[in-house]
């Protein structure tokens, strides 16, 4: 019989720069960035007027 698996999703909220990207990659792999990398949207944000 083969082994089953089960998908999840995840929605993680917060501010920018507290380690959101950070604590998935944890999770995932077991391992912690410290180094900050702004993600795409952090990248490309602006203030607008």
């Amino acid at each position: 019989m083969p082994e089953q698996t089960s998908d999840y999703r995840v929605a993680v909220f917060g501010a920018g720069g507290v380690g959101k990207s950070s604590i998935v990659h944890r999770f995932i792999k077991g391992t912690f960035t410290e180094n900050y990398v702004p993600t795409i949207e952090d990248t490309y944000r602006q203030m607008t007027q």
